[in-house]
């Protein structure tokens, strides 16, 4: 297995919802999410998506990326604060698929904000197929990195001959 951190000195971070498979929303739904973690069911009422951020963070860039789409209209995709739409919104055309952000609106939640996405989906068509839905954050807050150390892996007693290895980060190192 593979894995990355991502730590920001500065405060940024990213909330994302996803299903690699994609969520299939029919015409003339409403579905709430949560700001990050699956976006395998959503919510048919807001408050049961809502989680509060706990900390100031400055919401930008809303993007979502539309794998299938047989609605012939325009949906919308927003961030919502309290059961109001936040400022960050796309829109997704009728019948086009692909990466679809909001590049231009912003919006300062507060310490209590309740947040979630919601999904409105047009009349007209069949269906559309999401894969994930997300907004970068800033928290303007400074961390300071910390650097962390996997231990050596301990060798058994081994009598030689004996091909010790080195386990770093899942890369391994062939001495002798």
């Amino acid at each position: 297995m593979i894995t990355a951190d991502y730590i920001s000195t500065n405060g940024d971070c990213i909330f994302a919802c996803q299903n690699a498979a994609g969520t299939t929303f029919n015409t003339s739904v409403t579905q709430y999410f949560g700001l990050s973690g699956s976006l395998v069911s959503g919510q048919s009422t807001e408050t049961n998506a809502q989680v509060t951020v706990n900390t100031a963070f400055q919401f930008s860039q809303l993007t979502c990326n539309v794998t299938s789409n047989g609605i012939t209209n325009a949906s919308t995709i927003n961030l919502r604060a309290n059961s109001g739409n936040a400022g960050p919104a796309v829109s997704i055309t009728g019948s086009t698929t692909g990466i679809f952000n909001d590049n231009t609106d912003t919006y300062s939640a507060a310490t209590t904000d309740a947040m979630n996405y919601r999904v409105v989906t047009a009349s007209a068509g069949t269906s559309m197929k999401v894969a994930f839905i997300a907004v970068w954050g800033n928290s303007a807050v400074q961390v300071t990195p910390v650097t962390k150390y996997k231990h050596f892996r301990n060798i058994p007693h081994m009598k030689p001959p004996f091909t010790p290895n080195l386990d770093i980060g899942n890369q391994y190192v062939k001495f002798g």
